[in-house]
């Protein structure tokens, strides 16, 4: 997803979801030095740099899309967000929470 788009999502996600209700989300983040971060770069090399992110092609960009962690940290604080939990799978899981006050 590109970063318009993401914004829209997780405002959306702010509107529909209740006082105290969790989502999760799941990006392709680049600073993470794990093995598995590794391993994605070498599978879907991000080698193109777009203003806000990174992707793996320029003729469809939505379709690896990868975001530092300051970037995403920063959408969820404009959004509201708590973040509850980050998970490093094959994609980096974010679990935020709506807070019950607003």
């Amino acid at each position: 997803m590109l970063p318009n788009d993401l914004r829209r999502y997780l405002f959306e996600i702010w509107r529909v979801l209740k006082p105290g209700g969790t989502f999760l989300s799941t990006f392709f983040l680049l600073e993470s030095a794990s093995p598995k971060e590794t391993f994605r770069r070498e599978q879907f090399n991000f080698n193109y740099q777009r203003e806000g992110f990174r992707t793996a092609s320029i003729e469809s960009p939505e379709g690896a899309v990868g975001y530092e962690m300051e970037y995403i940290h920063d959408l969820y604080h404009q959004s509201r967000f708590e973040n509850a939990l980050m998970m490093n799978e094959f994609q980096d899981t974010l679990v935020a929470r709506k807070p019950w006050k607003s």
